[in-house]
C-alpha cells in the first residue's frame, strides 16, 4: 500500500478535530494542533515534490529538499504558502516550549488546502 501528499493532509484535518474534542484534556489538545501542523505540511511537501518532479521543475543541488521544492515554484504563491507552513511545521515539530495555538493549526490547513488547489493549475 502506498499514500500521497493528500493523505497526510486528510490526517492533518483528522488530528486537528481530534484536538478540538479535546480542549479539556491540553497535553493531548497540543499534541493533536502539533501533528496537525506537520502532517498539513507534509501533504503539501510531498504534493508540491511531485508536480516539481512530473514537471521536470525540481532541480537538484546541495540544498536540501525542503527548500529545493519552495525553490521549485519560487515566484509563485505555492512557493510562499511552503515557506510559511515550513516555518509553522518547524515550530510544531522542534520548539517545543513554544505555545501552538489552534489558530495555527487552521492557518497550516487552510495554506495546504490553497497550495494543493495551485498545483492543479501549474
Amino acid at each position: 500500500m502506498s499514500i500521497e501528499g493528500k493523505d497526510l493532509y486528510y490526517l492533518g484535518g483528522e488530528m486537528y478535530e481530534t484536538a478540538i474534542s479535546n480542549r479539556a484534556d491540553p497535553k493531548k489538545y497540543e499534541l493533536m494542533l502539533r501533528t496537525a501542523i506537520s502532517r498539513a505540511y507534509y501533504g503539501a511537501f510531498h504534493e508540491s515534490r511531485a508536480v516539481a518532479s512530473t514537471k521536470g521543475i525540481l532541480r537538484t543541488s546541495t540544498q536540501n529538499a525542503h527548500q529545493a521544492v519552495s525553490e521549485a515554484f519560487r515566484g509563485k504563491p505555492i512557493s510562499n504558502h511552503l515557506d510559511i507552513l515550513r516555518k509553522l511545521r518547524t515550530d510544531a515539530d522542534y520548539e517545543l516550549n513554544k505555545n501552538i495555538a489552534e489558530r495555527d493549526a487552521q492557518n497550516a490547513l487552510k495554506l495546504t488546502e490553497k497550495v494543493l488547489q495551485a498545483l492543479a493549475n501549474v
